[in-house]
């Protein structure tokens, strides 16, 4: 017996797929044509460059090479203490005595 496979309607041909190469590559072509002059300039590199201690695309720089801490976090603020971190789960008994129930962590 012999089967018969039908292609779908929507499926491209090789004429279609060749014409898509042959586009894409020309297209390839042309961008790689265009962006070349703007690899290869006439400009001589850079030499006397000014090195900085930050980046900012828009604005100056905020803070000085010699800054310690940013204006919002306060340097005299006191240190230590205790941190208290959530835990997974729940508890339902702080009695460490009793089986029942599940013991709250720590």
């Amino acid at each position: 017996m012999i089967e018969v496979v039908r292609r779908s309607p929507h499926a491209p041909t090789s004429a279609t797929l060749a014409r898509t190469v042959t586009k894409a590559l020309r297209l390839a072509i042309l961008c790689s044509a265009w962006a070349a002059p703007a690899v290869v300039g006439d400009e001589a590199p850079c030499t006397d460059v000014e090195y900085r201690h930050g980046i900012s695309y828009l604005l100056p720089l905020k803070y000085g090479p010699e800054f310690t801490h940013f204006d919002w976090a306060n340097p005299d603020a006191p240190k230590g203490g205790t941190m208290r971190l959530p835990q997974m789960g729940t508890f339902d008994n702080f009695n460490v005595i009793l089986e029942k129930g599940r013991n709250a962590a720590g």
